[in-house]
């Protein structure tokens, strides 16, 4: 008995898959993704966080996590690569896309890359400045035009 259920137990384990490696062949709501021993796998899921949502390019590499050890359910749990890499320092976290936007979070504060469309409104604390000056300094300077003292 014991022995025919330990050749039983092998067979089952046997059909589990671990995590895998693959890279994405199609985009979309499901990606397609090709194993690195060629298999291919059609319309995979790709795993993310609530509140965080990205589409992964062309070429990016994953991990796929088989769920229930079966090949035909495997979803993907992470991700990296792409057209841009991006690198940061111990303690740093960064939110990019493809087309070379960043937000990066670092020790000395957010810095970032590309235009900002902001729907709302916007409010500071402290001052808001360009490269001509700080918004109090322009305020000085259009009141003393219209002759307005605040």
């Amino acid at each position: 008995m014991l022995k025919s259920f330990d050749q039983h137990a092998r067979r089952l384990i046997a059909q589990i898959r671990l995590p895998f490696f693959g890279r994405i062949t199609r985009t979309g709501k499901t990606v397609q993704v090709a194993g690195l021993n060629g298999e291919l796998f059609p319309e995979v899921v790709n795993l993310q966080q609530v509140g965080f949502a990205s589409g992964l390019p062309q070429d990016a590499e994953v991990v796929m996590l088989p769920l229930m050890g079966k090949t035909a359910r495997s979803v993907i749990i992470a991700s990296r690569g792409g057209s841009v890499l991006v690198t940061v320092n111990a303690g740093e976290t960064c939110i990019y896309d493809q087309f070379g936007h960043t937000i990066k979070l670092t020790e000395s504060g957010i810095a970032m890359v590309g235009n900002v469309t902001i729907q709302g409104n916007l409010t500071a604390t402290g001052s808001i400045s360009d490269q001509y000056g700080s918004m109090a300094q322009m305020r000085v300077i259009y009141n003393g035009h219209i002759g307005h003292v605040p």
